[in-house]
């Protein structure tokens, strides 16, 4: 099933026969063969319904994502039924895991990268709710250096549901829009310590 999310993003929930286990933080690779049978694409893991189901947040920004996006809405508007035939490859990461073991995590994204903090903040969100002696995290600084207002809506209302759900205090986020794109940043940022 699909849904549409702001900016030109969509929710994609990819049915496993398998029981599937990622660590939030991993990532996949995606390929639909209603696109192309060689091409495989990188999509961090949003999180894992209660049916093992696994939730990806795509956004139309390529070829590949622009051609996934309309043949979404292409069976939308004809069918109002999708059906994609989809390969996963994966997990991989696992970078995350040791994160809510510290008292105070920095975290650090640049343009659509910020799409792999989003199942990082909601796993600490869901772990302070479910089991909150078990976390030692009593800060996190949540950095993002942006382009331009691309992904700013959709991770912006993402942000907001997990604070408002989960009533947590210990997030804090800092924004920064930056005139340059993210692979050119090392030429405008300065190190200090």
């Amino acid at each position: 099933s699909a849904r549409l999310l702001p900016s030109k993003t969509l929710e994609i929930i990819v049915n496993l026969s398998n029981k599937f286990e990622f660590i939030p933080g991993d990532y996949l690779y995606l390929n639909c063969s209603d696109i192309s049978t060689l091409e495989w694409h990188p999509f961090n893991m949003i999180r894992q319904t209660k049916n093992n189901d696994i939730v990806l947040h795509i956004k139309s920004y390529d070829a590949w994502t622009e051609k996934l996006y309309e043949i979404v809405i292409g069976s939308f508007k004809e069918k109002n039924k999708l059906d994609l035939d989809l390969r996963v490859d994966g997990p991989y990461g696992s970078s995350s895991e040791n994160i809510s073991k510290a008292e105070h995590a920095i975290l650090v994204g640049v343009g659509h990268g910020i799409s792999k903090m989003a199942p990082i903040l909601q796993d600490i969100a869901l772990k302070i709710k479910n089991n909150p002696e078990a976390v030692k995290l009593k800060k996190v600084d949540l950095f993002w250096l942006i382009e331009n207002q691309t992904y700013f809506e959709w991770f912006t209302k993402f942000l907001h549901e997990i604070q408002n759900e989960e009533k947590l205090n210990i997030f804090n986020y800092n924004i920064f829009f930056i005139d340059k794109s993210p692979h050119q940043v090392n030429e405008k940022m300065m190190y200090m310590s």
